[in-house]
């Protein structure tokens, strides 16, 4: 059945708050010097591949033709699993947003397929160590219960250095990203058995049985006193975290 992300209109707006776009400038600030051409691999709509189009070769990848009708230059319908370039083929090659949603055995092959087509860096981005339970969806009709956006994956900085590792070093890393409320665990298992799970969007689909139609989950004093708990209790950190490694 297909995901959320395979058709164009998925990709509409989908950066209603321009949290992407600002990650892309600050994308631009991290690239080297030296570097002229670039794969963004797992590309989706282009935000970030367009506009660093404007000042370097860029080639998008994306295996959604979906996203693919957004990106303006150069792009290529293709997976993170087996990118269609020869060995160093890029100066850099950029990841945003994409090894989340890969599952064991893709990510070990993503990564090796970045590693291989990358000249001298690679540039990372994933969420910052992402609790996934907080992202849960449960569908009212079969009640699978999944990821709002498909992350299969959570990342630190430590882990994305040992999958690049031993053929590339980290040379910058930081976190970045509007501030994320973060979630005790034992609370959230309380909020979810009161009934309050995370609605998956407008355009959210279950991945098992298809259905669309999502309430919003009804909140009453017990679920309020527990957001309150969690609230006073959790802290909040960015959402981002991205890394600049260079090939050894």
């Amino acid at each position: 059945m297909p995901d959320r992300f395979s058709h164009s209109a998925a990709w509409i707006d989908y950066d209603q708050d321009g949290e992407i776009e600002k990650k892309a400038l600050r994308l631009t600030e991290l690239i080297p010097q030296e570097v002229k051409t670039i794969l963004d691999v797992g590309c989706g709509n282009g935000i970030i591949t367009n506009l660093l189009a404007e000042k370097w070769d860029v080639t998008g990848l994306d295996s959604s033709p979906g996203a693919l009708e957004h990106v303006k230059g150069e792009k290529v319908l293709a997976s993170a699993t087996q990118i269609p370039f020869d060995d160093n083929s890029f100066d850099l090659v950029l990841s945003s947003e994409m090894l989340e949603h890969l599952n064991d055995t893709d990510l070990q092959q993503a990564v090796s397929e970045i590693s291989r087509t990358a000249d001298k860096y690679v540039l990372i981005s994933v969420p910052h160590q992402e609790y996934l339970p907080v992202s849960h969806a449960r569908c009212p009709q079969c009640k699978t219960v999944y990821h709002a956006w498909q992350h299969l994956q959570s990342f630190d900085k430590s882990r994305i250095e040992r999958l690049f590792s031993p053929g590339f070093k980290l040379v910058h890393s930081e976190t970045a990203g509007a501030m994320q409320k973060q979630w005790i665990p034992f609370l959230l298992k309380l909020k979810r058995a009161l009934g309050q799970w995370m609605h998956p969007g407008e355009k959210a689909a279950c991945p098992v049985c298809g259905n669309t139609v999502f309430p919003k989950s009804k909140k009453n004093l017990l679920t309020k006193a527990v957001n309150f708990l969690n609230l006073v209790l959790s802290g909040r950190r960015p959402y981002w975290q991205i890394l600049l490694l260079t090939r050894k």
